[in-house]
């Protein structure tokens, strides 16, 4: 039986089945300046997986393990963006390993994400606890903890 964080990383790391239009509209339609970076790449499908990719980071604040179970509402919004007529197969997306590190690193790059190391975790936790501890505290018995 796989571990509680498996469960929880597998199930985060997808997509829903089902986007209504607010969600598509709201995470998955670029901006001109998204354009252009996805238009540095090559083919249709790395341009594809790359908007998604980019999208994905943007909503989840992670990447998506493997592009091939996007839903269609959301292969058919990119491409028409991206002026793409054909019909797109995304299981190819990344050819190669270093197509896919590129296109991580690259889409990290554009939207100002940084990789959280232990740095970056110490800092966070350091963070969350000055927060956590300037909380008001409660001495009333009635209130749950």
């Amino acid at each position: 039986m796989p571990s509680k964080s498996t469960k929880r990383n597998s199930t985060r790391a997808q997509l829903p089945e089902e986007l209504d239009l607010e969600q598509l509209s709201k995470y998955f339609l670029l901006n001109p300046a998204d354009l252009v970076k996805v238009n540095e790449c090559r083919g249709a499908v790395n341009k594809a997986g790359f908007a998604i990719q980019l999208c994905c980071l943007r909503w989840f604040g992670f990447f998506l393990p493997e592009v091939r179970s996007v839903p269609t509402a959301v292969i058919e919004l990119v491409m028409r963006q991206l002026k793409i007529a054909e019909p797109v197969d995304l299981s190819p997306y990344p050819p190669s390993e270093n197509t896919r590190t590129g296109h991580l690193e690259r889409i990290r790059e554009y939207l100002e994400f940084q990789k959280c190391d232990e740095r970056q975790r110490l800092r966070l936790l350091n963070y969350l606890t000055d927060q956590v501890i300037n909380l008001p505290h409660t001495t009333d018995p009635s209130v749950p903890i």
